[in-house]
């Protein structure tokens, strides 16, 4: 009964999750196929960039993207938002990270994102991150 209710919250959809730990992508993609999301793994950001494409090309495009914004060998996070923002202006994205002092994460709005998802996840946290997207 519990998770009935979390999903109706949510709104569950199709979501990109892209982080470069593997561990961390798969405690986010648990937590979300719990509360009922189709979820898709990317390590870095040009690989996320790839698979919105190709879900869009394919005519199963992304609900949600949740972009982790440190990411030391590839695209981090915000390289990557600028990226689908070009390909698509109404993509809804959310940051994510462990350091909150990142100037990215302070000021995510004027980067495009609708929120911010703090590490380590708590699924209180994540019901409440997406269960307030606009």
């Amino acid at each position: 009964m519990k998770h009935q209710i979390v999903q109706e919250q949510v709104c569950p959809g199709r979501v990109l999750v892209m982080d470069d730990q593997d561990c961390v992508r798969e405690v986010l993609r648990e937590m979300l196929e719990v509360l009922g999301w189709e979820v898709v793994c990317a390590r870095e950001g040009a690989e996320a960039v790839a698979l919105y494409r190709q879900g869009r090309n394919e005519g199963r495009p992304f609900s949600l993207v949740i972009l982790d914004l440190e990411v030391p060998e590839g695209i981090d996070g915000k390289e990557a938002m600028g990226e689908l923002l070009r390909l698509d202006p109404d993509v809804r994205a959310v940051v994510s990270s462990g350091y909150y002092d990142e100037p990215v994460f302070a000021n995510y709005r004027s980067h495009g994102f609708l929120s911010i998802l703090a590490k380590p996840y708590r699924v209180e946290d994540l019901v409440n991150v997406l269960g307030n997207l606009p």
